[in-house]
């Protein structure tokens, strides 16, 4: 039998769910955030941080590892907070649960989070599950800090000022505020050995570009986070993959194990 648990002004109301109707599959889905269409003739699903994920991670597969998605479908949770603190243990069971009867979802081959809001403990206590993974960098955005890329898809942008950006004044920029106490968790930096992997570990990525984008457009362009981040990738796909095949090599991981390898025959 299948519960779901929802907030109706003021009660919680718990609804039986049929998993053979439709209606009834349609208003589960949407508790998690996905459609029919989503995960219609899909294999399996991946679940992610959110739709930024959900639209570069294939990409990521496809265009730098060229692997195929093998009937994987990549959607982003609905309220990623669920998985913090003491939440996360119960939230993760209802979608592994939502998951396990193919009459409603397709078997979910794993989940995909960025380390952002998380404590080590919350990493910690998924990571046990068996099939939660987290990104190594705090963001996803954390992967796109490419001064080329960003000045690229910034030039790209109408009206994002009346002279083109290039990619030294990009790196100006960032130079300027690699060690900025604003974008570190709890306003701390780092640690003494300060190196570019530890930078790239630990900055807030979508904080960074946010404010890069608002100072050398002088105020004219907003970071769209999904928009931009998606244009950052497909220009790094195409130009710089190596600086995704960190993610794409754990992307893939998970995706192509769960291809069965074709039976061989012996003829005799």
């Amino acid at each position: 039998m299948l519960l779901v648990t929802r907030k109706h002004e003021m009660a919680c109301v718990v609804d039986r769910i049929d998993p053979n109707s439709t209606n009834d599959m349609r208003f589960t889905l949407a508790e998690v955030g996905a459609r029919l269409s989503d995960v219609f003739g899909a294999d399996n699903i991946m679940w992610v941080e959110g739709r930024t994920e959900e639209l570069c991670f294939p990409l990521i597969v496809e265009e730098v590892m060229h692997e195929r998605l093998r009937g994987t479908e990549i959607l982003g949770v609905k309220h990623t907070g669920d998985f913090e603190g003491k939440a996360a243990k119960t939230t993760y069971a209802i979608y592994q649960k939502l998951s396990e009867g193919r009459a409603l979802m397709p078997p979910a081959i794993g989940f995909v989070f960025d380390r952002e809001g998380k404590t080590d403990q919350d990493t910690q206590d998924l990571e046990r599950q068996g099939n939660v993974r987290f990104l190594e960098r705090r963001l996803y955005e954390n992967y796109l800090l490419n001064a080329d890329a960003i000045a690229a898809v910034a030039n790209g942008i109408v009206g994002f000022r009346d002279t083109p950006l290039n990619a030294d004044e990009v790196n100006a920029w960032i130079e300027d505020r690699l060690w900025e106490a604003k974008y570190f968790p709890d306003g701390v930096p780092g640690p003494d050995n300060r190196d570019l992997d530890t930078w790239l570990a630990r900055i807030h990525g979508a904080k960074l570009l946010s404010d890069l984008f608002e100072d050398l457009s002088e105020a004219r362009v907003v970071y769209d986070k999904v928009k931009y981040s998606f244009a950052l990738t497909k220009w790094l796909a195409t130009h710089a993959p190596d600086d995704l095949r960190e993610l794409g090599e754990m992307l893939v991981e998970m995706i192509v194990p769960n291809e069965q390898p074709p039976t061989s025959t012996v003829s005799s």
